[in-house]
């Protein structure tokens, strides 16, 4: 079979006809689905590079800004005590906070055994690798600049006004579970260019999940919105960078390296979830 190199800015719907007449040509017998094949790269095209490069700088200005006024950073945390003093919004965001990233994984695996049964949702495996090099680099990131900004958090900032539910002992600077959680929840939105009903509920299910994350941490006074904003800025810049390390792995590899190396992923995204689930 005749290997096309996809090309940047090239509409999904040529990926989604490639992927489903080689669903046909397994199913007529024309070819054996232990072919083997190159391995397309995960393709970004220089207007969604540009955008979240944008969005990025524009949630870093905000986030500085927002540090540099104090005030507002002080009301949106002080504007939430009420939040937090309610049992049942509070008992919600600590649910989030300590699960949403977990949920976020169990997606990934639930689509990967929807893939496994379909030809046509193979090329979804290599967004696998991209999840397990976001989840360490922008985290890792993240979590070193804390130390290096060594912002306190806002319950010991503001002590006499706030409190958070539960106390966390890192630095503020960004926020870890922001990053984190978006971080998580960008290469399915970014890469997985299917526009079908249930994929497009998949995607709003990981949208309300990360953004679940984030707001729990400012309603839970864990937080202050700032550090929310340098999270994600912070999730948003890695993409890139982690693109092109992950196409490079991903050319060393052919579709049957691709089919074996999924499981391990995945693997990885089990330990992962399971990990932050006992955290």
């Amino acid at each position: 079979m005749k290997f096309v190199p996809e090309i940047p800015g090239r509409k999904a719907s040529r990926t989604r006809k490639r992927a489903y007449e080689t669903e046909q040509r397994v199913r007529i017998g024309q070819i054996s689905e232990t072919s083997v094949e190159p391995v397309r790269p995960l393709s970004l095209n220089r207007r969604t590079v540009l955008g979240i490069v944008l969005a990025a700088t524009v949630l870093w200005i905000t986030a500085i800004f927002l540090w540099m006024q104090v005030g507002v950073d002080r009301w949106v945390l002080v504007s939430h005590t009420g939040l937090r003093a309610n049992e049942i919004v509070a008992g919600a965001g600590r649910l989030a906070t300590r699960y949403g990233m977990s949920t976020i994984v169990l997606v990934y695996l639930v689509y990967l055994l929807c893939a496994l049964r379909r030809a046509t949702l193979h090329d979804g495996y290599r967004i696998y690798l991209l999840v397990i090099l976001m989840f360490a680099f922008a985290g890792v990131g993240g979590d070193l600049l804390k130390e290096i900004v060594d912002r306190p958090r806002p319950f010991v900032e503001y002590a006499a006004e706030s409190y958070a539910l539960p106390l966390s002992k890192s630095p503020s600077f960004p926020s870890g579970h922001a990053t984190k959680s978006v971080a998580l929840a960008l290469p399915f939105l970014l890469f997985i260019t299917a526009k079908d009903g249930w994929h497009k509920a998949v995607k709003a299910l990981l949208v309300i999940l990360a953004l679940g994350v984030c707001y729990s941490r400012v309603m839970l006074g864990a937080h202050y919105a700032s550090d929310v904003l340098a999270g994600v800025g912070m999730a948003l810049i890695w993409v890139p960078l982690v693109t092109l390390l992950a196409n490079k792995l991903l050319a060393r590899m052919n579709s049957r390296v691709l089919a074996r190396a999924v499981f391990v992923w995945a693997g990885i995204l089990v330990g992962l979830m399971l990990f932050m689930t006992v955290a």
